[in-house]
């Protein structure tokens, strides 16, 4: 799946009415670096900071992505959550 994170639709609202797509490379990464452990997380980090356009994001990724939600803002979760759920119903079709 891809995932472009130069143009990340974070909602504001359980409604999903409300929302602004951000550019977050930079701080996502930031996060990543400080929060996830190995190389694997190190590599997605990278990839996220130096894209242009959407980045393939593998299951092993998605496992890096939600092992730093506690340290996440509740909005965020929530944003990728629905993100991730879209993409895997698009899978399923």
């Amino acid at each position: 799946m891809e995932v472009n994170f130069k143009s990340f639709r974070v909602f504001f609202n359980l409604s999903k009415t409300e929302f602004k797509d951000l550019d977050i490379r930079e701080d996502f990464s930031d996060q990543i670096i400080k929060y996830a452990t190995g190389i694997v997380g190190y590599d997605l980090a990278m990839r996220i900071y130096k894209s242009e356009e959407s980045v393939e994001i593998t299951e092993r990724d998605i496992e890096v992505i939600k092992s730093i939600y506690p340290h996440m803002k509740t909005l965020f979760v929530f944003s990728m959550e629905e993100l991730l759920k879209g993409m895997t119903d698009e899978n399923k079709e």
